[in-house]
């Protein structure tokens, strides 16, 4: 595992809070069609705890049932508490004072969350794009995520709603990258979108690369994981998964590595097979086309080091893990290795103060301590 593990030891510091999420308000209402293994049960829960939404006079909360863009704006103003008296008639062709959730749609129309416009369809379902604009608008979300939707343009109109609602956790999009714009919502889906915005203690666990997320176990991994299994390596606490996949174009060895159970780190090796000592300007060439291909999926570089003879490193900082593309040689042979961390790793320490915060750990990562004492040298 030391190959890998070189690499692994420049992410270590031990930096960031945890932050726990507040408590949820428990509520007595119970769905006759919302069972407690629901998906969406705790989120239903919550929202109704909240008075926020509400069920159907015969008990039910009919979570498949598309939630149209009236209901949409009612929970929306309800979880505002906006003030209704006075508002002006939104003067759409297709409201009217006797519509349902009139005066919600005219107070968020006058709050500028909806936007003006001939017809509203209130009875039509919401759209995910249309959700999106609703809930930056009305919770005021901001911020950028660097994973770009494969079906979501940056020329589309909705692109700023839907990247800003992803970056601020309420949503993750789709396992094969979409995000699926013109999909509708369910009252269900609303509930889980709604919860999140108002209680990060709902957001979804992180999905950093190929479905996986950082509070996956060994089990849950194997289980997600499509591509073939290779190898599977136990050495006292720390386990290693390897996958035979393809990266950027790249045949690559894909490792996962766990820690007592609970996942680590990410690690693609794109020359799993190949031993050979590169030149530096064949080792930048390298860099520069994994490098490429990275920035189109992470964004802007967060660091970038060279000591222009043996090392090229790039790293990239997200919302929820950092990501490092390292291309050296270790005096043996050329690596080229692109490595998903958790973010309380992230690189804001000095090398002195990482030493310190590693006492202890395993002998196969500490014993990499000669890297990142070089590594020093060079940066510090």
């Amino acid at each position: 595992m030391r190959k890998v593990l070189i690499v692994v030891i420049l992410f270590l510091s031990l930096f960031g809070n945890i932050i726990q999420g507040s408590s949820v308000e428990a509520t007595g209402k119970q769905f006759r069609d919302v069972p407690n293994n629901h998906s969406n049960k705790e989120e239903i829960d919550y929202l109704v705890g909240q008075n926020i939404i509400r069920g159907y006079p015969d008990g039910r909360f009919k979570p498949g049932n598309a939630v149209t863009n009236g209901q949409a704006a009612m929970m929306v103003a309800r979880a505002l508490k906006l003030n209704f008296n006075g508002r002006p008639n939104p003067n759409f062709s297709d409201v009217f004072s006797t519509t349902s959730g009139f005066k919600e749609i005219a107070a968020l129309v006058d709050e500028g969350i909806i936007p003006k416009a001939d017809r509203f369809n209130p009875g039509l379902p919401i759209t995910r794009e249309s959700m999106a604009r609703i809930l930056v608008n009305a919770f005021k979300l901001d911020g950028v995520n660097h994973v770009n939707f494969i079906d979501v343009p940056t020329s589309y109109w909705a692109y700023s709603y839907i990247t800003k609602l992803a970056a601020n956790d309420i949503t993750t999009g789709y396992l094969d990258g979409t995000f699926r714009p013109k999909n509708t919502v369910t009252r269900g889906h609303f509930a889980a979108f709604m919860a999140r915005a108002l209680n990060p203690a709902y957001q979804p666990a992180k999905r950093v690369t190929r479905g996986v997320s950082f509070d996956m176990n060994v089990g849950q991994v194997e289980k997600i994981e499509s591509a073939r299994l290779v190898n599977k390596e136990v050495e006292g606490h720390i386990t290693k998964l390897t996958y035979e996949t393809f990266k950027y174009g790249y045949y690559v060895h894909l490792y996962y590595y766990f820690e007592y159970g609970q996942l680590s780190f990410i690690v693609y090796d794109f020359l799993p097979y190949i031993i050979s000592y590169d030149t530096y300007y064949e080792m930048e060439a390298l860099h520069n086309v994994i490098h490429w291909e990275a920035a189109e999926e992470f964004g802007e570089d967060y660091f970038f080091h060279s000591n222009n003879y043996s090392k090229l490193i790039t790293s990239w900082d997200k919302n929820y893990y950092v990501t490092l593309l390292s291309v050296h040689d270790d005096n043996f042979y050329t690596t080229a290795q692109l490595l998903y961390a958790p973010n309380r790793y992230r690189m804001q320490q000095s090398i002195p103060e990482i030493e310190q915060s590693l006492d202890g750990v395993s002998g196969a990562i500490s014993g990499s301590l000669t890297q990142l004492r070089h590594y020093s040298d060079e940066s510090n």
